[in-house]
């Protein structure tokens, strides 16, 4: 995948700060982060509602 193209995945939310939920999220892929030491899995930076994040490429259901 590239940077531009929109994925979707599950983001875990705590909308009552005790039950977590999976809501399924479409977003376009900002960045692509790689550990250089390879101790953590790579990721894709997006952006939801002004927040930054790192999805793991496993977490990835589908791309559009």
């Amino acid at each position: 995948m590239e940077i531009g193209q929109k994925i979707v995945f599950d983001l875990e939310t705590w909308p009552d700060r005790e039950n977590l939920v999976l809501k399924e999220t479409t977003s376009e892929i900002l960045g692509i982060c790689h550990d250089p030491l390879r101790k953590h899995e790579s990721k894709y930076c997006v952006r939801i509602n002004g927040e930054n994040y790192g999805i793991p490429f496993s977490r990835i259901k589908n791309n559009q």
